[in-house]
């Protein structure tokens, strides 16, 4: 520690390298906190030890006091979007993202099923024999009886309240592979 002694009437002086290591920051912390007048500066490179200190304390106390109702305002919020979501999920309101998640792969597992029953048993005998505009239009025609099947299975579809129970589409309208399209 360098500091030099000062006489009775002068204030402690101390270099940028000690008071950045008294307050636990970096020198280009204490060069902003001068700019800020924080930190009371004598000469160059030297600093007066005691009112910078008391200054970085006042400072650190303004900012936590300022912070403070920020921060409660901010729990404040959390809270209550906590107790929200609670009472959501409580009343049946809100369903679990795992029920979802199952939900949708269960049920995108049912399209692929779909889709390969239409495509692979259904699509070929409508599609045999015919030039490539009426093909296309046999496609198509099996893509909206896929998307009709799908779309009336979620318009049916209605979440269970009781969490336990997962939600399921109705499919009593999908193909078989002995329907055909033609």
């Amino acid at each position: 520690m360098t500091s030099v002694q000062p006489k009775p009437d002068s204030p402690l002086a101390v270099n940028l390298a000690t008071l950045a290591d008294a307050l636990s920051l970096s020198e280009a912390r204490i060069g902003q906190l001068v700019r800020e007048g924080v930190v009371v500066k004598l000469a160059r490179g030297r600093y007066d030890l005691v009112p910078s200190v008391k200054g970085y304390l006042n400072f650190l106390r303004a900012r936590t006091c300022e912070d403070i109702p920020t921060l409660k305002a901010e729990l404040l919020r959390e809270q209550i979007k906590k107790a929200k979501t609670e009472n959501g999920r409580v009343s049946g309101e809100l369903i679990p993202a795992t029920v979802i998640g199952d939900f949708i792969r269960e049920n995108c597992l049912k399209l692929n099923q779909l889709l390969t029953i239409v495509f692979e048993t259904e699509a070929p005998p409508a599609c045999q024999g015919k030039d490539i505009a009426a093909i296309r239009m046999a496609l198509r025609d099996c893509c909206d009886r896929v998307r009709d099947t799908v779309n009336g299975g979620l318009r049916n579809w209605t979440p269970e309240i009781h969490l336990a129970a997962k939600p399921t589409i109705s499919t009593e309208t999908q193909s078989t592979p002995d329907q055909s399209l033609s």
